[in-house]
């Protein structure tokens, strides 16, 4: 079983990040979480959404740095899991990492013909 565990998410926070930490906790968009508070607030528990909003946010951690490289991924692939949420498609996603690792490879077969040129001897000899 996985061990999840409820933090404020300040990088996609808006007040305070807790309608983000609770949508990646019970792992739902984020605008759906901030949609039910809102009518929360307006519709009958207006005071107490107030006093437990402020509540959480002093009792929740702020998100830790692992937490936050895998919003970053996730953000810069636009990933989504749930067939009903929005994004870009599986094969448009692979697309990209082929562009991107195709550019990593690039760089490293640029650094491998350096580091076994005559040139990187003699400047290491020649240092």
């Amino acid at each position: 079983m996985i061990d999840k565990k409820l933090y404020r998410d300040p990088s996609n926070a808006k007040l305070g990040g807790i309608c983000a930490g609770l949508a990646r906790y019970f792992d739902c968009e984020i605008w759906l979480v901030r949609l039910i508070t809102f009518s929360l607030f307006l519709f009958s528990l207006g005071t107490w959404v107030i006093v437990a909003y402020i509540a959480l946010y002093f009792i929740l951690d702020e998100a830790p740095q692992k937490f936050s490289e895998e919003q970053a991924f996730a953000s810069a692939y636009q990933m989504k899991n749930k067939a009903w949420k929005t994004g870009q498609s599986a094969h448009d996603i692979l697309e990209k990492i082929d562009q991107d690792l195709n550019k990593s490879e690039k760089s490293i077969e640029n650094l491998e013909s350096y580091v076994t040129s005559f040139r990187f001897t003699m400047h290491q000899k020649f240092k």
